[in-house]
């Protein structure tokens, strides 16, 4: 069964008008709408956050923003470095980085999420099957078996491609797919999202990438998945990957875009990340480009 999205009011507004947060000078006087505030934000989300972040930057225009368009791990180590004071990140903290937090005792960042995505197995709408299940998608990944071992209409393997492994779409598959375990399968390195379309002109590659970047692509299908939730339950891969498909728990390899905070404050940066996590104009935006917004409240009604 399909659904359609029908966006509830978002519970949050922002008084940016409000004249006691005016400020004469944004570079001396720091308040929710005024002041510099640099940041870094995850290449392999850009598609989506720059339409956002231009419209935060039109409406705060006492804000002086230095935005840093960096892989993952560059985005995280210019926060936990210091050098940002925000860092919009579409992955959780990976092992090292958690580890090297402990060692000089620093606490986990103060985030905010704004959406979720799918990390998908996106292929030619010609690629021989259309589902898959989680647990046979490890074991390829992992070296444990082959797609030809599982699907005997497949007489070929797939050329794999996946951006590096400073990005959190690596990140993303390692954690969700390969479930922490190496990743044995020869991957091809994808250095842009714009070479998704080209690659998947040939039904004989497979791209790991976002939901974000091929649901538009009537050329592409991403690989329906089958999984067993955290109750055990074995959830069927019934339904065409959709945003109601990651609402409702449908689909195993979600990815939330979060905004980390170098200070645990109710700051600029707070706001700034309140910005894309809660405003209703921006959550909007989400819903419109296929993604899943984090805040609104979002009632699913059946097509008939």
């Amino acid at each position: 069964m399909k659904y359609l999205f029908v966006l509830i009011l978002v519970l949050f507004t922002f008084s940016c008008n409000d004249s006691k947060w005016k400020a004469q000078d944004p570079n001396s006087v720091e308040t929710m709408n005024s002041g510099k505030l640099s940041f870094a934000c995850d290449e392999s989300i850009i598609h989506i956050m720059d339409s956002s972040i231009q419209m935060y930057d039109s409406q705060y225009d006492r804000v002086i923003i230095s935005p840093k368009i960096v892989n993952s791990r560059k985005a995280m180590g210019e926060l936990l470095g210091g050098s940002v004071r925000a860092a919009i990140i579409a992955r959780d903290y990976l092992a090292d980085e958690d580890s090297l937090m402990k060692v000089h005792d620093v606490p986990k960042h103060q985030r905010l999420k704004a959406a979720i995505d799918g990390l998908v197995l996106a292929v030619n709408k010609d690629f021989p099957i259309d589902t898959i299940n989680k647990a046979q998608v490890k074991d390829i990944l992992t070296g444990t078996a082959s797609f030809k071992d599982f699907f005997p209409e497949i007489n070929f393997e797939p050329k794999i491609f996946l951006k590096d492994k400073n990005s959190s779409e690596w990140a993303n598959t390692f954690k969700l797919m390969a479930e922490n375990e190496t990743i044995q399968y020869p991957i091809n390195v994808l250095n842009s999202n714009d070479e998704i379309s080209e690659l998947l002109k040939s039904p004989e590659n497979l791209v790991l990438t976002y939901f974000s970047n091929v649901l538009n692509d009537e050329d592409i299908k991403s690989l329906r998945v089958g999984f067993s939730d955290s109750t055990g339950k074995y959830i069927e891969p019934k339904f065409v990957i959709h945003q109601s498909t990651l609402l409702r728990g449908f689909y195993p390899y979600t990815v939330d875009y979060w905004v980390y905070l170098l200070e645990e404050r109710q700051n600029l940066p707070y706001w700034f990340a309140s910005y894309f996590a809660k405003e209703e104009k921006i959550q909007k935006y989400f819903l419109s480009r296929g993604i899943v917004p984090a805040f609104a409240r979002i009632r699913l009604i059946p097509e008939n």
